[in-house]
């Protein structure tokens, strides 16, 4: 198995193939501003926390944040109290919790050298003692290639010294956009950029979004 190193300098979009082959220990380069546009649902506002256990653990942060996706359908579904990963027959206190407590056992037994179930740092390396399906391994490496790419285009469109928190803007997950402390144009900006589709919101009430002062607009 090649294993594929990219610079840590920024971050990078992925094929699903070379998401497959790429050293889960490498950091992905995305701020957690840049991660969040590539997430979904309850995963958004967990993007500091996916970020965070990459810097500590050394996991790389997109693979962590595709694992959980998959695992609870991006954050939705916890079959125990905020268990994210499906992780063990644990619960957690809260998600954050559950994605430093999995970095830390990935990062111990999976990634490792000396690791009791370490047979390499790529996904098919982690899934020999993880999951053991080769469906497993395309369906992690599909998620890594999707988060990297919406993240990259994120990272083109909000420079890392533009406050793209406040360009992240109230993105919630691709179906709903939720306007709280944004306006509505700075958004519809963001989300064409990211899209390329010139015409993203589909307003029930036929106002646009820069004239309503508030509420709910569905993406397509």
């Amino acid at each position: 198995m090649i294993t594929i190193s990219f610079s840590a300098a920024d971050g990078f979009a992925m094929t699903a193939k070379e998401a497959a082959a790429i050293d889960l220990t490498e950091p992905c380069g995305f701020s957690a501003d840049e991660l969040s546009a590539g997430l979904r649902g309850e995963l958004v506002p967990l993007a500091a926390d996916f970020v965070a256990a990459e810097a500590k653990y050394g996991v790389n942060a997109v693979f962590l944040a595709a694992l959980a996706a998959h695992e609870s359908g991006w954050g939705r579904h916890c079959f125990l109290p905020e268990n994210i990963f499906g992780w063990g027959g644990k619960s957690f206190a809260s998600k954050s919790e559950c994605i430093a407590f999995v970095a830390s056992r990935l990062a111990e037994k999976y990634l490792a050298e000396d690791g009791k179930c370490f047979h390499g740092r790529t996904l098919s390396g982690v899934n020999r003692s993880y999951n053991g399906s080769d469906e497993w391994t395309s369906a992690i490496a599909g998620i890594m290639a999707k988060i990297s790419q919406k993240a990259e285009k994120a990272a083109a469109v909000f420079p890392a010294e533009a406050p793209f928190a406040e360009a992240a803007f109230c993105f919630e997950n691709e179906e709903n956009f939720t306007e709280k402390s944004c306006s509505a144009e700075p958004a519809q900006q963001f989300y064409e950029e990211i899209t390329e589709d010139e015409n993203p919101w589909k307003c029930s009430s036929g106002s646009s979004p820069a004239s309503t002062a508030s509420g709910q607009y569905d993406l397509p």
